[in-house]
Formats: C-alpha cells, sequence, structure tokens
C-alpha cells in the first residue's frame, strides 16, 4: 500500500465522519430551535417535527439533512478497501462530493481524498505496468 493510498484512505475516513457529526449536529439543532423555511413564497416557522404537517418545507429540510449523512456512509464504505483497490469512480466521487460542500471543511478533504486516490491509482497502474506489484 502506497503512501497516497493511505493518505486517500485516512483523509476519506475523516471527512467521513466529520460528514455524519455535521449532519447529526444538524439534525439535533433541527429538532431544538425553531427554523424558517421559505419555498416559492409560502414562509413556514417550526421545529423539525412541527413542519411534518407541511409536506414541502419537511421534505426539503430533510433531505437537506440526510444529504450529510449519505455522503458520510458512502464516504466510509469507499475507505474500507482504498488502500487495495483504488478506482476513478471513488476518486470522482470524493472530489465531486467536496465540490458540493466546499463551504465546509469536510469538502476540502473530501477533494484532497479524491486527489490522493487519484495518485494512487495512477501509482498502482505503473507498477502493475512495470510487473512490480507488491500484494
Amino acid at each position: 500500500m502506497g503512501r497516497n493510498a493511505r493518505l486517500a484512505k485516512k483523509s476519506s475516513k475523516i471527512a467521513g465522519v466529520l460528514y455524519i457529526v455535521f449532519g447529526a449536529i444538524g439534525f439535533l439543532f433541527a429538532m431544538a430551535v425553531p427554523i424558517q423555511v421559505t419555498l416559492n413564497d409560502y414562509t413556514t416557522i417550526g421545529r423539525l417535527w412541527e413542519l411534518t404537517s407541511e409536506r414541502g418545507p419537511f421534505t426539503f429540510l430533510l433531505i437537506v439533512l440526510l444529504v450529510p449523512f449519505i455522503f458520510g456512509v458512502i464516504g466510509l464504505y469507499l475507505s474500507r478497501n482504498l488502500s487495495g483497490n483504488p478506482t476513478t469512480g471513488k476518486a470522482i466521487f470524493f472530489i465531486i462530493a467536496g465540490f458540493i460542500s466546499v463551504f465546509f471543511f469536510v469538502g476540502f478533504v473530501y477533494i484532497f481524498a479524491g486527489i490522493q486516490t487519484l495518485m494512487a491509482k495512477k501509482e498502482l497502474d505503473v507498477l502493475s505496468s512495470k510487473g512490480e506489484l507488491l500484494e
């Protein structure tokens, strides 16, 4: 396992955990503090459980709160076998997820993990073409 693969694995795990923590903090915040949601010039104020009667704002808020959980779980899942099998698809996911959330620190960590995954993939391709691939 190369240095780039180790860095990609560690950074994707850190970013996945941070995504889940940010999602949990947002969910707890939505449960405790009244939130104002405006969709199509229709404003609704309430906590998360109070917004269940309003289908549009509740769905919007739920999607906003679930996206970090989904990105975090996918990032943790992809980091499981990242050192043994770095692929371009994993790198593209990390880079896209990083750009989507670049306003958080997590976005930069995911972009870093994507770049390291691409570099590990390139290193693996070079070693396999030379026949020097070590297990």
